[in-house]
């Protein structure tokens, strides 16, 4: 007989069953939170998420009223089971019968991670920097001081204010800008106005220079301050503006600074060129030392397009009383600084980069036009050291950046062609043009450097262009041949060889290349040949015509030579064969076609006779001697291919 409870326990049963749903609600809540997480992080990792339908959620269940529990009815006794505890005595009270324990929540499966795929993230973009109306204020102001300033100083009547009291009063002006913009940044550095402030007194200073050199004069009619005293005045003035920009980290107005002295000097030259060209070549050099490290864009076109186009105007243009060999010295200078910017700025930003090698070749464009000046030597020795220094850089690639040598290479071959242009005078461009592209073919067949190609295809193509008017002597014997019309064919077969050999290093090769190279090496030989045959026989004291019916008989049987030597190579079986095998032919029926319609006209008895017989023995030979080639590679069993055996089966 089962006794009951006592009714004290009751509350305490329902307490804890209560506070057991309620746990159990909290385990579901947090086992949603945990699904969810595992589906949105890997889409925060680019993997894709795993979709899973939500839990319920017993808490936000509607509640249903609990009844109040009823105590425990009597349970008949179970039968004993085999290996169970004995039941306790009959006299001990029993323990009260457990309620259902609360349905525990299945445990969450984490979803099985994808690999995750990292993308890299968007640049973010640039805020745009806004413009505030006290900067708008401040550069204002300066505009309206400048113009003031640029007003006292050219009051036309001076008896209203003489020339030292102006002068002063710009002078004093522009220090005063400059100390109140020294204070004014150190109190507050982002304050724009400390830098319209440091522009208007690098400007007025330069203004006042300007005035002093050039508007204001002494009693004997001299400028107050001669214009070598200006312009390092000027120079010093535009040093200080560049060390404050570069010290406020300022890039325009290090273009200010820069730009001021630029401009001012060649105001100050007058009839004397010199001093200013002088001034703006170590304005541009040594300003180099503030831009160490600093990709400014705009100072580097400040430093160097004013200095190019004014040596360019000096040069080309004006008619200033300039030396030829300090005009020419300085252009080679120039370019030599040019040289030195495009390595400064080789590890810079591809702007900074693109526009280095911008300057280096516009600061070599004054060197072009002071080459042909009245010194022609001196012209050549300049023209060819820098032209070699540009070759010789473009083949050191440990020490200059591929964009570098790309440029110098093309600008070494310029320099080098002006030079040998120059120390000829003018003449023997058919030598000098294939004989350079001999050499750059050589060079980059060796270096597998493809600008070298690239300059090398450029200079054959001007070679063949000098070379055309050649080509009129292959119909008639005409007079004025000489032994540069023979070497330029003779250049011309080189560098085509030459130019073959480099194609292929770069790996152009196929039967289209040896078309190519057979055809232009049989025009450029033909054309040696003729032009030779006059030659001689104007040295040997015959006709000409003898020598040109002598070189075109000769020609002809050339070509059918060619021909059994391109058909002996076709029976090796190497990759080009069967393309050698077309030449071959090609080449034969030309010197048959050669031989009907221009040597039968052309030619005279004796040699026209010669040449008939010549061919055709040459064509039965050929004839003859290739069948029985052709026979014996028939006749010649082809290798036994040969036997695999399976593979074994493998042992047990």
């Amino acid at each position: 007989m089962t006794s009951t409870p006592p009714p004290t326990q009751l509350p305490r049963m329902a307490k804890i069953q209560a506070e057991l749903v309620e746990l159990s609600a909290r385990l579901n809540v947090l086992a949603q939170d945990f699904q969810q997480l595992a589906a949105e992080l890997p889409q925060q990792v680019g993997a894709p998420a795993v979709q899973r339908a939500p839990l319920p959620d017993p808490a936000m269940a509607p509640l249903t009223p609990q009844a109040p529990p009823r105590p425990p009815q009597p349970v008949p006794p179970m039968p004993p089971q085999v290996g169970a505890y004995p039941p306790p005595p009959a006299g001990r009270p029993q323990p009260p019968a457990a309620y259902p324990p609360p349905a525990t929540p299945a445990r969450p499966v984490m979803p099985a991670a994808a690999p995750a795929v990292f993308t890299p993230a968007a640049r973010p973009a640039r805020p745009r920097r806004q413009v505030s109306i006290a900067e708008i204020f401040a550069v204002v102001g300066s505009a309206i001081t400048l113009l003031g300033v640029a007003f006292v100083l050219l009051l036309p009547d001076q008896a209203v204010m003489p020339d030292l009291v102006r002068a002063a009063i710009g002078l004093g002006l522009a220090l005063v800008a400059v100390v109140v913009a020294l204070v004014q940044h150190r109190r507050e550095p982002t304050n724009i106005g400390s830098q319209a402030l440091m522009a208007t007194g690098i400007a007025a200073a330069f203004l006042t220079v300007l005035a002093l050199s050039t508007l204001f004069h002494g009693g004997g009619g001299e400028p107050l301050v001669p214009a070598v005293a200006g312009t390092v005045v000027g120079g010093l003035i535009s040093v200080g503006g560049i060390t404050v920009a570069r010290w406020w980290r300022s890039e325009w107005l290090a273009v200010l600074a820069v730009l001021g002295a630029l401009i001012l000097a060649p105001y100050l030259a007058g009839r004397d060129p010199l001093w200013p060209m002088a001034f703006m070549l170590v304005m541009t050099a040594a300003t180099a030392a503030f831009q160490h490290k600093v990709d400014w864009v705009g100072l580097l076109l400040a430093r160097f397009v004013p200095t190019s186009l004014y040596f360019l105007w000096v040069l080309a243009v004006s008619v200033a009383d300039l030396d030829a060999r300090w005009g020419l010295m300085l252009s080679f200078l120039l370019a030599a600084v040019g040289v030195g910017i495009a390595t400064q700025h080789q590890y810079g930003s591809p702007r900074m980069r693109a526009m280095s090698v911008g300057a280096m070749v516009t600061m070599s464009a004054p060197m072009v036009v002071a080459m042909f000046s009245s010194d022609r030597l001196l012209s050549a020795e300049l023209g060819g050291a820098f032209g070699v220094m540009m070759v010789a850089a473009g083949l050191l690639p440990r020490l200059f950046e591929p964009q570098v040598r790309a440029t110098a290479v093309p600008l070494g071959a310029l320099f080098v062609v002006l030079a040998v242009i120059r120390f000829n005078d003018g003449h023997y461009l058919g030598y000098l043009f294939f004989t350079l592209a001999a050499a750059y073919f050589a060079v980059a067949a060796t270096t597998k450097y493809r600008p070298m190609l690239v300059v090398g295809l450029l200079l054959a193509s001007v070679g063949v262009w000098l070379w055309l008017p050649v080509a009129r002597y292959a119909f008639a014997p005409l007079s004025g041949g000489d032994l540069e019309l023979t070497a330029q064919s003779v250049l011309g077969l080189v560098a085509v060889l030459l130019g073959l050999r480099a194609l292929r290093a770069f790996g152009a090769d196929g039967d289209l290349m040896v078309y190519f190279g057979w055809v232009a090496s049989v025009i450029f030989g033909s054309m040696a040949m003729i032009t030779g045959g006059m030659l001689i026989a104007e040295r040997v004291g015959a006709e000409i015509s003898q020598g040109f019916q002598t070189a075109h008989a000769l020609v002809t049987v050339a070509w059918i030579l060619a021909s059994v030597w391109l058909l002996r190579r076709g029976l090796r079986k190497e990759q080009d064969s069967a393309a050698s095998v077309r030449i071959a032919i090609a080449l034969s029926a030309a010197a048959v076609a050669k031989l009907f319609f221009f040597d039968l006209r052309t030619l005279p008895d004796l040699v026209r006779a010669l040449a008939f017989l010549a061919v055709g023995v040459l064509m039965l030979i050929i004839g003859t001697w290739y069948h029985k080639q052709l026979e014996r590679g028939r006749r010649q069993p082809s290798a036994p291919a040969e036997v695999t055996a399976p593979p074994a089966a493998p042992e047990e």
